[in-house]
């Protein structure tokens, strides 16, 4: 919904339905919707069928992809096993993105897709991974957004603290030779 009031379109002229992975195919080729948001591996296989892909949401709306999630009480005792743990992941990410035959590979394992549709999703996946690592404020606030537009937490004020914590991945990200404020 964020990406289409963003493209200046009203989203109440819109009608959105849940379905499961299994169903998006069925519900496209019956044309029983219009559209459909789709990830990798699916996403693929959906354009081999000549579908077209119209919008990229990433592109459109600021969202974090993956994070780390820990308590506020690990936070403040276990600071450097918090800022090891991310700095690993950001080596992983490094890697990966350093090395498209091993981030294949990886996709092809993890993933179990075939070669073909495990490159597509590198490359796509490629976009999403660069960065730092440090939450954005805009980043949060759409997933704040987002939540609220289900109806949860309407009568709730969440701001970035509340949320994220953002020390050490800036430090980790610095580490990295990221420019960061």
């Amino acid at each position: 919904m964020m990406a289409i009031e963003k493209l200046g379109a009203k989203p109440k002229e819109f009608i959105v339905v849940s379905l499961g992975t299994q169903q998006y195919l069925r519900a496209l080729e019956s044309r029983a919707v219009d559209a459909a948001t789709i990830d990798p591996p699916l996403l693929f296989f959906v354009l081999r069928k000549n579908f077209n892909r119209i919008l990229d949401l990433g592109a459109v709306v600021e969202m974090p992809v993956g994070g780390l999630t820990t308590l506020s009480k690990t936070l403040a005792v276990k600071p450097d096993q918090v800022r090891r743990v991310i700095k690993a992941l950001q080596e992983a990410k490094e890697s990966l993105l350093n090395s498209k035959e091993r981030a294949v590979d990886f996709t092809m394992k993890v993933m179990n897709m075939d070669r073909e549709t495990a490159v597509k999703t590198c490359e796509l996946m490629a976009v999403a991974w660069v960065g730092t690592g440090v939450p954005t404020r805009s980043g949060i606030e759409n997933i704040v957004k987002g939540i609220q537009s289900q109806g949860r937490f309407i009568d709730k004020k969440i701001s970035f603290e509340d949320l994220a914590d953002p020390r050490f991945a800036i430090q980790v990200a610095r580490e990295f030779g990221h420019r960061v404020d």
